[in-house]
């Protein structure tokens, strides 16, 4: 008995730090198995008398035999009862009784049985010694003794984040502003072209967890659903034995829209616990009141690590997880503090290109109404839009610096979440893909801090690390790679068949000779009939979209109804100047077709458009997508 009591006091120990977060339901489950527990003991002890009092040959078993009887019931007991205790952090304390006399009590019974009757049947000393050491080595061998788990994976997608505001990339802003992921970098993999497929949270993220275009898995706004027939890399991973867990901080991407299919736990509800100053003041007069709390839209990046940890906790150390965690601080509005942004102040536009460069630039304008050109030059609006371009720029500044700030919050965000990964002693078997929904034009464009219906390279480009399991020796890779691979590398990255078999893992190092963007109308339309012409048939809503295709030098922005873009990357990189308006070029063939095909493939599809009483209508008007 006392061989059982130290093999359980060892065992709960080292599961105590997965324990701990739900001390008090595991308490209560111990306490509900005790008459179990002891009632087995009891059966154990009455069987070996009853065996010694009535079997002659069991009155002369020595003692040692006793003794190795005892060892084999703790090891056993020690070995099924992880097992069990598995299985109580897995299913949060609902597999109690069952399993537990299954574990605790008639397999281990049945076993130390076993082992008396072989020793009454071969009374051979060396059998016994060899039996002594045996079950020693069982009790004292760490449960670990199974296979090697696999390799973890930590998905970090942060919202809005800029290529060139990342420390390490080579056209960055300021080499200082993310050391973090600047480190991290120097693990792995730095790639400094990859590509989005779209400037919009739910249809990028979609496409990076399907491996399918936005044309492919027809979502293209903030309203779109995850179709249940899709490819799925967390539902892969949850089929293949991972703990799996997301924590989004952005009102648009809801489990309830399909997200939280193959997740364990989505965490998507925005809100945190009141603050003791929350309490003491008027908010305590509503909570008395029983007056609702205010509705919550976005979450800051602390909330979210938070979040994360209580997930990682509740993982069991030989289990590999999978977590995803969505970063929004970079998205406006901005809520940091003009005390973290002021460093950035000075410096807010260094790398950036002349808000004026773009003074005369045509900005397609859409909505539900349709498509039609911004100011051009020498039009009757032209000389207002130029000044709104280029005037203005102490307000610009301080958007800028918070911008930055707000990166810098991110970075902090992944040094937290990287610390929790090394608390756990799992870094050297946890890979890490780091990258953004999209990014944010600031200054190009006649778009100031903005990204929607943008086609153009601040907007698309995104930053990408990727880290294998153990780290690599760090490399810096100029190959053309798109958002749709990430669900193929990842699956690469953890030695397991991609959810797809149409994908390019990115550290195969091929990249892709082209890749193909498209930006939706970015206004939903609520639907409360939408009226009916003349003719009663319902009415249907133009939904614009725009496309643009880039290979290693050009690219081009085609928009139906309205002249091509055409720019040479390698000259002009900012986009600057569209060669087709200017010298009359005409656009590259192979991008022609293919920005045609992504239009066909998209003409097939409705609109997207929400309900007067879809749940998540009140979170897109707030975020600024409902028109």
């Amino acid at each position: 008995m006392l061989l059982v009591g130290a093999s359980l006091a060892e065992l709960h120990g080292r599961l105590g730090a997965q324990l701990i977060p739900m001390a008090s339901d595991y308490a209560g489950a111990v306490l509900r198995l005790l008459p179990s527990q002891a009632g087995w003991a009891a059966a154990g002890v009455a069987v070996v008398g009853l065996a010694r009092w009535a079997w002659g040959r069991a009155r002369a078993l020595p003692p040692w035999a006793i003794a190795v009887a005892a060892a084999i019931d703790g090891a056993s007991r020690q070995v099924l009862g992880e097992a069990w205790l598995g299985a109580v952090v897995e299913e949060r304390l609902t597999a109690t009784i069952g399993p537990a006399v299954l574990y605790f009590g008639l397999l281990p019974t049945a076993a130390t049985l076993l082992a008396l009757v072989g020793l009454i049947l071969v009374p051979s000393r060396a059998v016994a010694a060899t039996a002594i050491v045996g079950a020693a080595a069982a009790c004292l061998a760490p449960a670990g003794a199974a296979p090697e788990p696999a390799p973890n994976l930590l998905l970090v997608t942060i919202d809005t984040w800029r290529y060139d505001h990342l420390g390490a990339h080579p056209a960055a802003v300021d080499p200082d502003l993310t050391p973090t992921l600047d480190a991290l970098a120097d693990r792995g993999w730095l790639f400094t072209e990859a590509r989005a497929h779209v400037p919009i949270t739910v249809p990028s993220h979609t496409s990076m967890l399907s491996g399918r275009t936005p044309w492919e898995h027809g979502s293209l706004t903030n309203g779109g659903r995850v179709h249940e027939d899709l490819p799925w890399l967390p539902e892969d991973l949850q089929d293949a034995g991972y703990a799996t867990g997301a924590v989004v901080s952005g009102g648009v991407i809801r489990g309830s829209r399909g997200f939280a299919r193959g997740f364990d736990r989505f965490h998507d509800d925005l809100r945190s616990p009141p603050a003791v100053d929350d309490l003491v003041g008027l908010r305590l007069v509503r909570l008395l009141r029983g007056e609702d709390d205010p509705k919550v839209f976005r979450a800051q990046a602390p909330r979210a690590t938070r979040r994360a940890g209580a997930f990682l906790n509740e993982v069991p150390a030989d289990t590999p997880w999978f977590l995803w965690v969505h970063l929004y601080d970079v998205h406006l509005p901005h809520t940091v503090e003009a005390a973290a942004s002021a460093p950035f102040l000075d410096s807010a536009f260094d790398g950036l290109p002349d808000p004026c460069a773009y003074k005369d630039h045509p900005v397609p304008v859409g909505g539900p109404a349709g498509m039609s050109l911004g100011p051009r030059a020498g039009g009757p609006n032209a000389e207002r839009e130029a000044q709104r371009r280029c005037g203005h720029l102490d307000s610009l500044q301080r958007r800028l610096a918070s911008y930055r700030a707000e990166v810098r919050v991110a970075d902090a965000a992944v040094a937290e979440l990287l610390s929790m990964v090394e608390a756990r002693g799992e870094t050297e078997r946890t890979a890490v893909i780091v990258t953004a929904d999209h990014g944010e034009s600031l200054t190009e464009h006649g778009m100031r801090v903005a990204h929607q219906f943008s086609a153009y390279e601040p907007v698309l480009r995104v930053p990408l690390i990727v880290v294998p399991p153990g780290g690599s020796t760090p490399r810096t890779s100029g190959v053309l790679v798109q958002h749709r691979d990430l669900a193929t590398t990842a699956a690469q990255l953890l030695n397991r068949e991609p959810p797809t078999d149409d994908g390019r893992s990115w550290i195969d190092g091929a990249g892709v000779t082209q890749v193909g963007s498209v930006t939706h109308v970015p206004f939903l339309t609520v639907r409360r009939g939408l009226g009916r012409s003349p003719d009663g048939a319902p009415r249907q809503q133009q939904a614009p979209v725009r496309v643009a295709v880039r290979d290693g030098a050009s690219s081009i922005v085609f928009t139906p109804g309205l002249p091509t873009e055409v720019y040479d990357l390698l000259r002009d990189p900012g986009q600057a100047s569209d060669l087709a308006s200017a010298q009359g070029s005409a656009p590259p063939p192979d991008l022609l077709r293919a920005a045609q095909s992504i239009v066909s493939a998209l003409s097939e599809r409705s609109p997207e458009t929400l309900d007067v009483d879809d749940p998540d209508l009140e979170a897109m008007r707030a975020l600024g997508y409902v028109e």
